[in-house]
């Protein structure tokens, strides 16, 4: 068959990811193991008990981007706020109503 794939190439063209960032949500955002890996994210912080938000490296048009997200098991996520600067994810376990800190939340931002 044909091949329809997208540049490779992250952030380099207008169909790419345009970040992602891979945080520790069990240790305090000024640990070392905070922040295991990001591009184009300018910050990262832990906002309480499974709240964090992702900042951009730069502007993005608020409803001209989407977020994806995944974290440990027997966990949920959800994009609580999403502007041009941030977004925030919140995580609760799947067997109870509260928020809860997880031991790894990925996120990437692509454009529509």
């Amino acid at each position: 068959g044909t091949s329809h794939s997208k540049s490779k190439v992250v952030g380099r063209s207008p169909d790419t990811i345009l970040g992602w960032a891979h945080i520790n949500g069990t240790v305090a955002d000024s640990h070392a193991d905070w922040l295991r890996g990001s591009y184009n994210f300018g910050a990262v912080t832990d906002e309480g008990t499974g709240t964090y938000d992702f900042y951009f490296g730069r502007t993005l048009v608020a409803n001209e981007y989407m977020v994806l997200c995944a974290c440990a098991a027997n966990n949920t996520v959800a994009i609580n706020d999403k502007t041009a600067t941030y977004v925030r994810v919140l995580v609760k376990r799947d067997d109870r109503a509260d928020y809860q800190d997880t031991g790894y939340c990925d996120v990437a931002i692509l454009t529509n």
